[in-house]
């Protein structure tokens, strides 16, 4: 977030539009319309102390409002790394999709940022140039190559290119009223899949803990995590595109946006993968069997115990310490 006023254009309107979103979710939340949810909060800001100290007055109320309800994660830079490039780097790990407006090199560095990480990328062929006038033309030459491309970017949720949707947003030559754009976002957004949540768990049916874990994370885990948004996937439900288990497990584990680990039986290739996810700043939710003893550095996490999967408080205890951990600072920063 800027630390200034934004600059106006001719026609009286900001240029750029950061404190204008945030305007915006305050006014939403005071009247109801957006409440924070067991996800987490819904504006997460890569800040940095100097840019706290010069926050515009007009804007103060509407930042202190989403602070207050807890509906804002702030997540500092150290000082003296304060770049646009370590800033949208810290950005991408937050957010599981990017609409891109208009901009220069930031949204084309932005764009590389979520595409790496497999996230989806929505940009409008909207002439709404950069602050700095630089860059290759924005997400407007975003959208020209993703249409022209012979390989998707990403799918659909249906598993189809995402190409005809898109081709909806090439608007620089039509004259269009902001709802018609604004319903033409909603209906690509809904049709793009959900994020992913990875599943690391026993799965050792011969091992005495096997049949608990089992009903836990299908009485537990599954309908919490769909409740949430998320998409799961687990080894061995779900379908497979690699030839290598490993292949699989790790490509996954890359790209998903939050890893629900349980050590139960403290299994060797469940450490691996929570180091994988831990190396990659994942998002993680610890769990594990009441009465499982975490080892050395595991066990200074906060972790989830459960213990009956078959009691309905299980769900909301789960959904409790996803609410405290969801957005807490990666351990390999």
């Amino acid at each position: 977030m800027p630390g200034r006023l934004p600059a106006l254009g001719a026609h009286g309107l900001p240029v750029a539009f950061d404190w204008e979103i945030i305007r915006s979710l305050s006014q939403l939340l005071a009247k109801g319309l957006l409440s924070v949810s067991p996800a987490g909060p819904f504006v997460a800001c890569t800040t940095t102390l100097k840019t706290l100290e010069r926050i515009p007055p007009e804007y103060r109320a509407d930042w202190d409002r989403l602070l207050a309800a807890k509906a804002m994660h702030l997540r500092f830079v150290p000082p003296g790394w304060a770049s646009g490039a370590i800033r949208r780097s810290r950005a991408a790990e937050f957010a599981d999709v990017l609409l891109a407006i208009g901009g220069g090199e930031g949204i084309e560095h932005l764009a590389t940022e979520f595409l790496r990480r497999a996230r989806p990328v929505v940009p409008l062929d909207l002439n709404v140039a950069g602050s700095s006038g630089d860059g290759a033309g924005g997400s407007g030459r975003l959208l020209r190559e993703f249409l022209g491309a012979s390989n998707p970017p990403y799918v659909l949720r249906d598993g189809s290119s995402p190409n005809s949707v898109l081709s909806r947003l090439a608007l620089k030559e039509r004259l269009m009223k902001p709802k018609d754009v604004a319903a033409h976002i909603a209906v690509i957004l809904d049709q793009l899949r959900a994020p992913r949540a990875f599943f690391v768990r026993l799965l050792a049916d011969s091992d005495p803990n096997f049949a608990a874990v089992e009903a836990y994370f299908r009485k537990v885990v599954d309908p919490s995590v769909a409740d949430l948004g998320y998409e799961k996937f687990e080894m061995g439900s779900t379908p497979s595109r690699d030839a290598w288990m490993n292949q699989e497990i790790f490509r996954n584990l890359g790209e998903c946006s939050i890893a629900v680990v349980d050590i139960t039986s403290l299994r060797f290739n469940c450490g691996i993968e929570l180091g994988f996810a831990l190396g990659r700043n994942k998002k993680i939710i610890l769990s594990a069997m009441d009465g499982t003893r975490p080892p050395f550095d595991v066990d200074k996490w906060k972790m989830h115990f459960w213990k009956d999967p078959a009691d309905p408080k299980e769900r909301a205890r789960f959904l409790d310490h996803w609410g405290l951990v969801r957005n807490r600072d990666p351990v390999a920063d």
